[in-house]
């Protein structure tokens, strides 16, 4: 409702500073501190759930990434030690078949 000039406008209620047009109450400014705790709360716990979240996230995939690396550098070394050691291994098999044979033959 408009006021005529000078007129003070009578808002706020109990305990409320009323000053010209515009006044605030103490329940404006309880709503107001409760609106900006919820609304911090809420944002900190999202933020760190999110961070949270992401550090988790990094974390299990870095974790199974080395994983997997160690696993098959392991896999693929033990393969080609094997696989060197029974080459050799029957490379001088058929060495020392060859040589006592051609040794027992020509002798």
């Amino acid at each position: 409702m408009k006021k005529s000039a000078g007129e003070k406008v009578e808002r706020g209620g109990v305990g409320g500073v009323r000053s010209g047009a515009m006044s605030i109450s103490t329940t404006d400014i309880i709503y107001y501190c409760y609106y900006y705790y919820y609304y911090y709360y809420y944002y900190y716990y999202y933020y760190y759930y999110y961070y949270y979240y992401y550090y988790y996230y990094y974390y299990y995939y870095y974790y199974y990434y080395y994983y997997y690396y160690y696993y098959y550098y392991y896999y693929y070394y033990y393969y080609y030690y094997y696989y060197y050691y029974y080459y050799y291994y029957y490379y001088y098999y058929y060495y020392y078949y060859y040589y006592y044979y051609y040794y027992y033959y020509y002798y």
